[in-house]
């Protein structure tokens, strides 16, 4: 497979994620729920893999993560986020092909006609 992006018989790929924030009232709380979700994980019968607390001059650091695949082969993580430091869940899917049946003509508002 190539890149993401569109192949010839007018399919598109691409990889979704999704991101939600959490919110904990201080590191601690961040820590034991990694700990809460690390052991239901392993319960699970899931591998899981640590991530490493960003370094020192960038946001989120002090904060590990975790991750784990799915049955389905979708990551799942909880950890900072790239940008903005903040704990975030993360789901992250595999390859998924779809038909535009719109194409990708503008309504005439200049809004993508989806």
């Amino acid at each position: 497979m190539d890149d993401f992006g569109f192949d010839d018989t007018g399919f598109t790929r691409d990889q979704p994620i999704y991101t939600w924030r959490v919110e904990f009232g201080d590191r601690a709380g961040y820590l034991t729920a990694l700990a809460n979700l690390t052991a239901e994980w392993k319960k699970q019968g899931r591998t899981v893999k640590n991530i490493a607390s960003p370094a020192e001059d960038e946001p989120g650091h002090g904060l590990p993560g975790i991750s784990t695949t799915d049955d389905h082969g979708t990551k799942l993580s909880l950890a900072p986020d790239y940008y903005s430091g903040k704990p975030v869940i993360r789901a992250e899917g595999t390859c998924t092909r779809h038909h535009d049946e719109y194409g990708y003509d503008y309504d005439g508002d200049g809004e993508p006609g989806w």
